[in-house]
């Protein structure tokens, strides 16, 4: 309630309009006193106290700077309260499921783990994402003491979408405008767009709403009907001991913020915040919301959801192939390195006549799984190359990665319904196999369904593997990959009692993409990518070309 002196960094405007640090500081700011405070901030500065009290993970404060002066020296920052980032028990028990599912689908029911040190395990710098990554992994080497140092953070690989900034923010102002389309020409005009038929004949819609701009409407009457039936009781319990004025205000801001009344419009980029909020509570303060049924709202956001999600990545093929070039290319040259790395490593397994389009599946052996290799030349343990790469990264590199994947020109993959909206645990699959020196490649590039998913990455290894090694020689379209897609874990959690939904939303069952993509088809691929990327980079500020 009065002056005070904060110790911080001092902090000054760089050339790229970041904000770079220099000297140590005591930085002036001022409180007024809580007769002069307005009523929003004081109840904002109470939830803040409220959640510092309460030891939240992911605990932090946070002050951003918002105005300079003339001198480029901070004169004004927002104070923002962060938590949250860490997995729910849902989330932990399909990580894991995920985990042992992989494993009994790559190696078979007689193997139970991988070695250690087979496992190459990299993400970004998101908690949830580690977390995510650690769960998984230590029900692939079965050992639940694992923890975050398994990973490697690869911020650079898996982390920024920054190169596609520009871009991205366009298509979301185009997304906006499809969205607001309700006369009969208007919802012509975007009638072609891929979930914006899904949208007009989504069922919980009135009939005189038919359009994107009704269900926009419909949404926000929904959201306010919900807010009515929110808990007003302080002692009443919810999940991860959230208080139930943070309840009520991230719900009440929530739907304040869609909807601006000035100009009529909504903003679509809530969208997604509303599914996941519906989502979250019918999974875990099911009690609360009893007298309302949150189906409507979930079957709209969730149709809403898919279109949005995927429009910010572009809507058209040009855009989509475009903007994934830009932040995506990388992953998937790494992934190409770690394919032909593993056929030049001798742990490749033969794909014989035998089985047909489903490889061989190939256990390691006992040593293997008992100890690492020991170096001949001394008594020292040396990694044995890996046989499994699990990158873990946020939804907008998988999409990224599977637009890539999509809209290639040289052999694109088996393209599924679209939109597909993508949730928690999705994946895609690269595994490689090779052939003997008597069998030809066939050509089969689309399977529908897989019948032997592994992650992301991934070579059986094995005594089938042991003269992998001499064939570096052969020519490199002796090697075969597979491409497999999952969309993630069905989030529908309605119909199922609150305690079951870690058992009953299980990971969709990933479909075969690509059959038979030859390891140097992927070489070209990524050469079409890096071109593009090349030439994308020299556009404007606002993602026209700039020739």
């Amino acid at each position: 309630g009065s002056d005070g002196l904060l110790p911080i960094t001092s902090s000054r405007r760089g050339s790229s309009g970041l904000v770079e640090t220099n000297n140590k500081a005591m930085f002036n700011f001022k409180i007024r006193t809580a007769d002069n405070v307005g009523k929003n901030v004081l109840h904002s500065l109470r939830l803040m106290k409220d959640v510092l009290a309460r030891h939240h993970e992911g605990l932090k404060i946070q002050i951003k700077p918002q105005e300079w002066n003339t001198e480029g020296v901070c004169t004004e920052a927002l104070l923002v309260c962060k938590w949250g980032g860490w997995l729910t028990e849902a989330g932990e028990k399909q990580s894991t499921a995920m985990g042992a599912n992989l494993i009994d689908r790559i190696y078979g029911s007689e193997v139970t783990r991988i070695p250690r040190y087979r496992l190459n395990v990299e993400t970004n710098n998101e908690r949830r994402v580690i977390g995510t990554a650690v769960a998984v992994s230590r029900k692939l080497v079965n050992d639940p003491t694992i923890d975050e140092t398994c990973c490697t953070v690869n911020e650079e690989l898996l982390g920024s979408t920054q190169d596609a900034k520009a871009r991205m923010e366009a298509f979301a102002a185009e997304v906006k405008t499809v969205l607001h389309s309700h006369t009969p020409n208007e919802i012509k005009t975007y009638s072609h767009l891929p979930g914006i038929p899904a949208i007009i004949n989504c069922p919980v819609l009135p009939m005189d709403r038919r359009s994107p701009f009704g269900a926009l409407q419909t949404m926000h009457d929904m959201l306010q009907e919900l807010l009515k039936f929110l808990p007003t009781d302080p002692t009443t319990h919810l999940y991860r001991d959230e208080s139930v004025e943070l309840m009520k205000r991230r719900w009440d801001n929530l739907a304040t913020s869609f909807y601006q009344r000035k100009s009529n419009t909504y903003d679509t980029t809530k969208i997604p915040d509303v599914f996941d909020y519906v989502s979250y509570d019918v999974c875990y303060n099911q009690h609360i919301f009893a007298p309302y049924d949150m189906y409507p709202l979930f079957t709209l956001a969730e149709t809403l959801s898919v279109f949005t999600s995927d429009g910010e990545f572009g809507l058209t093929t040009i855009e989509k192939r475009e903007s994934a070039s830009l932040f995506a290319t990388p992953m998937l040259n790494r992934i190409h390195s770690d394919l032909h790395e593993m056929a030049s490593s001798g742990v490749i397994p033969i794909k014989t006549k035998s089985t047909g389009s489903s490889p061989t599946t190939c256990a390691p052996t006992a040593a293997e799984v008992a100890k690492p290799v020991k170096s001949s030349s001394s008594s020292s343990t040396v990694p044995m190359r890996k046989s499994m790469h699990l990158y873990v990264t946020s939804e907008s590199h998988l999409v990224g990665l599977r637009n890539l994947l999509y809209y290639n020109t040289v052999d694109p993959v088996l393209r599924l319904e679209e939109p597909m909206e993508m949730h928690f645990l999705a994946h895609i699959v690269f595994k490689v196999y090779r052939y003997p020196p008597t069998q030809q490649p066939h050509t089969n590039p689309h399977q529908q369904q897989s019948s032997n998913p592994s992650t992301t990455t991934t070579t059986p290894t094995g005594p089938a593997a042991e003269d992998g090694a001499s064939q570096v020689a052969e020519d490199e379209d002796r090697f075969q990959v597979e491409v497999h897609f999952s969309p993630g874990v069905d989030k529908n959690m309605f119909g199922i009692v609150q305690e079951q939904h870690a058992e009953y939303a299980s990971v969709t069952p990933m479909i075969r993409i690509h059959n038979n993509l030859k390891l140097s088809t992927l070489r070209q691929i990524v050469a079409e990518y890096e071109t593009l990327q090349r030439e994308s980079t020299d556009d404007g500020e606002d993602g026209t070309r700039s020739t």
